[in-house]
């Protein structure tokens, strides 16, 4: 067995202005057994697998963080401890190196939906068909999933529903069409 053990500590801290001083905190520690001890900020991210703290060599810590949001934006370092064996088998800690920290910065875009209805056949009457589309485009979301109502607003002569607006089909996320709240009367 190694006379020499190493056990870490990784922090983080929040991005600042540059004349904000802000405190690095304590996210985990695991030692040499791969005994991990969370504290709060990380404790039930990483119990529902979202951080994943883990010891791949004996040499090597790491911290891996699954599905980034704006919370993890900020400065990340680590701590390694050494410890020595003394002759009666105790540990005593003999050096404490801290990393450079590791900036997880991104630019913040604004999400952008756009939607354009038009309708295809430019005369309509009582008895014809009645055909429109409806495109959707967007900007800076990664995987966009939609969902879509189709709503036809009532004639002022004819508000029998309290806001003139009658619910007619959808289509959800999962692609799945549901007849709203329109009937043939309608």
């Amino acid at each position: 067995e190694t006379n020499v053990r190493f056990t870490v500590s990784w922090y983080y801290r929040m991005p600042t202005r540059s004349d904000e001083m802000v405190e690095y905190e304590l996210l985990a520690t695991m030692d040499a057994d791969w005994t991990l001890v969370l504290r709060e900020k990380s404790k039930q991210r990483a119990q529902n697998g979202e951080i994943i703290f883990s010891k791949p060599k004996i040499d090597t810590f790491r911290l891996r963080i699954q599905w980034t949001s704006e919370t993890d934006r900020g400065e990340y370092y680590c701590v390694i401890s050494s410890w020595s064996r003394q002759r009666n088998n105790s540990w005593i800690r003999i050096k404490d190196v801290a990393s450079m920290p590791v900036s997880i910065l991104w630019s913040t875009q604004d999400y952008t939906l756009t939607v354009e209805a038009v309708k295809l056949k430019p005369f309509f009457m009582a008895g014809h068909t009645f055909e429109m589309t409806c495109k959707v485009s967007s900007q800076n979301i990664k995987t966009p999933r939609y969902s879509v109502l189709i709503t036809a607003m009532k004639s002022l002569s004819d508000r029998t529903r309290s806001n003139g607006t009658t619910r007619i089909i959808s289509l959800n996320q999962d692609s799945v069409v549901r007849r709203e709240d329109w009937t043939d009367q309608d």
